[in-house]
């Protein structure tokens, strides 16, 4: 065959770089420059995760449990090349990100005798912990190619073969889908075995874009466009497809694109265009400009442009941003909220208040209307009352018509006999000139919410759109909004929370916000009629394995993993991959925050 790898002198300069391994001298790379960095940086990852050398014993794996698309890709594609190999002394080899095998094509039996000897089939688990270096484990472990020639294995029974292992990335969400592997005899290596793999694995990739849906093709498209002309970070989103392009990857910490996630995430299914901004963890201010991505009228998932900045909570002095009054909370999101709607107030521009249900919308409002018009009438229509038509129209039509401030709210629940005439009142509100009625309108709505008849009808009649954060998003003003839940509560002081309960209560998650931590201070009252409130005294929902109060960082990347392991039905590799982190990594974190793993599917 061309151009054979076996070359005596490399195996004897690995066999010298073998023994420098296992003395703890310099690393291999730098004495014997013959021995490449990459398998080098393998064996001492090897080294450290003390697999045996000598003998086989390779971890069993259910291959039942993996993607039946992308096995149907990978199969067409892999059945057709080995029709074409199967005179040739090869095998083709498709594993699981985790390195589990799940396909081999081979046509040579004596190959196929030798590769079942050492358990490099189906079934079995090549991951680089298992079995040490190798064309698969380590082009998992390092998500790049990998040629492992012979003596460059770890495991001494693997030294009379050559891997060529390829990474197969999913076109759409960019995630690892597994590795397509092309193994021979170490005398029958040639410069091709690189160049054969990259091509299955473009095929298979190109496979399933071809596979994908027309609104992910749709999204994929526009994605692509929308970083062509760009060096800012660009992510797609939908419900089943996340995508982040190479700057977010090389300007953002870990931490910091968790927590762009988690706020694109609430612009999904939205179909007006939004902006908003956030402070990341790392110090960063990040302003996202949403813009949905429709297909024939649906909207099929939504481009988010990240422009970066320097935070204002970091670079400016202590104090600049003030809580309002009516207002509990120091956190720097819900600062910079109140400061950005305060501001609209002021400039009378027309808004949408947005954020998960009891974040405290109305209460906002009220207090940036305070503060920007005091001793001025805060007018107040709930939309939910708009079942009545005509009464709910001749009222909206009449404070449009008077002076002061005009509140909607939860403007996502205006009945659909309403949308037309609402539209309509709004409309000719926005021709009337300056000074005439309400001198600031604002509407209050539930994220994610999706109607089209409101969407397209209603809030294009609003200027801008503010997104309140949810609770979880800020640990640090939890314990002061239970003390003030309390004080509202128990105006006698009779009872007050100890510290390790509040510590407590500050690291659960409250996914219903302040309505959920209100029903929880009530409980307490309920139950403890004087006293300290103590860890034992919480209700039952309030039980957690966690000792400790977690940072904002900590609270963001909690809820990134809990999400990724929603989105993988618990599996903890594909969720390790979504998020871009190691599968050890994932491991200490759901230990270390005390994260449950339920429904799971076996783990892949």
């Amino acid at each position: 065959m061309a151009r054979n790898l076996g070359h005596q002198h490399v195996d004897a300069q690995l066999e010298y770089a073998e023994m420098d391994l296992h003395s703890g001298t310099p690393g291999p790379e730098e004495q014997f420059p013959l021995v490449r960095g990459p398998i080098a940086d393998s064996w001492r990852r090897s080294q450290l995760l003390g697999v045996d050398r000598s003998e086989i014993e390779p971890r069993s794996s259910d291959i039942s449990c993996h993607d039946d698309q992308v096995l149907r890709c990978v199969n067409a594609v892999l059945t057709r090349n080995a029709q074409r190999l199967a005179n040739e002394p090869v095998t083709i080899i498709f594993a699981a990100p985790d390195g589990s095998i799940i396909q081999r094509f081979c046509g040579d039996s004596s190959l196929a005798r030798q590769l079942d000897s050492v358990h490099l089939a189906p079934g079995s688990g090549y991951d680089e912990e298992t079995m040490g270096t190798n064309g698969i484990g380590t082009a998992v472990e390092t998500a790049s190619p990998m040629l492992v020639h012979g003596s460059e294995h770890y495991n001494d029974k693997l030294a009379v073969f050559t891997c060529a292992g390829q990474p197969v990335f999913h076109p759409l969400t960019g995630s690892l889908v597994g590795v397509v592997d092309i193994t021979c005899y170490a005398d029958d290596a040639t410069g091709l075995l690189m160049t054969t793999a990259g091509a299955l694995a473009d095929q298979i990739e190109q496979s399933l874009l071809d596979a994908a849906s027309p609104g992910e093709t749709q999204l994929l498209r526009e994605y692509l466009g929308a970083c062509r002309h760009t060096s800012n970070p660009v992510i797609a989103q939908s419900e089943e497809v996340v995508m982040m392009n190479r700057h977010a990857q090389q300007l953002l910490t870990p931490e910091d694109r968790a927590s762009l996630l988690i706020h694109s995430a609430d612009f999904t299914g939205d179909s007006l265009q939004e902006s908003v901004v956030a402070d990341l963890p790392s110090g960063l201010s990040a302003r996202l400009t949403y813009k949905p991505s429709t297909l024939n009228g649906r909207v099929v998932g939504g481009i988010v442009r990240v422009r970066l900045g320097q935070s204002a909570a970091h670079e400016a002095p202590a104090g600049r941003h003030r809580p309002l009054r009516g207002l509990v909370g120091t956190s720097p999101e819900w600062l910079r909220a109140s400061e950005s709607l305060l501001g609209h107030a002021r400039r009378g521009t027309s808004v949408i208040v947005t954020g998960e249900p009891s974040v405290g919308r109305t209460t906002m409002t009220r207090a940036v209307h305070a503060t920007a018009f005091p001793g001025e009438r805060l007018a107040v229509i709930d939309c939910d009352d708009s079942g009545d038509v005509e009464a709910f129209i001749a009222e909206l039509e009449a404070e449009l018509d008077g002076r002061g401030s005009l509140l909607l709210r939860r403007i996502d629940r205006l009945d659909e006999q309403a949308i037309s005439a609402v539209s309509e009142l709004l409309v000719e509100h926005r021709s009337v000139p300056t000074g005439s009625g309400p001198a600031w309108i604002v509407a209050t709505r539930a994220s994610g919410c999706d109607d089209t008849g409101i969407d397209s009808a209603v809030l294009p009649n609003f200027d801008v759109t503010v997104s309140l954060p949810p609770l979880r998003h800020r640990p640090e003003d939890i314990t002061k909004l239970a003390i003030h839940l309390l004080r509202r509560l128990d105006r006698e002081g009779r009872v007050r929370f100890d510290d390790a309960a509040l510590r407590h209560l500050s690291r659960l998650p409250w996914h219903g916000n302040l309505a959920q931590l209100q029903g929880v201070v009530r409980d307490c009252v309920q139950t403890k009629r004087s006293g300290l409130i103590c860890i034992d005294d919480l209700p039952a929902q309030c039980d957690s394995s966690i000792r400790r109060s977690l940072t904002p960082i900590e609270a963001i990347q909690r809820d990134a993993i809990v999400d990724a392991l929603r989105i993988h039905s618990g599996r903890k590799l594909a969720a390790a991959n979504h998020l871009g982190i190691s599968r050890a990594t994932i491991y200490r974190k759901i230990r270390e925050f005390g994260i449950s793993v339920r429904n799971r599917t076996p783990e892949a």
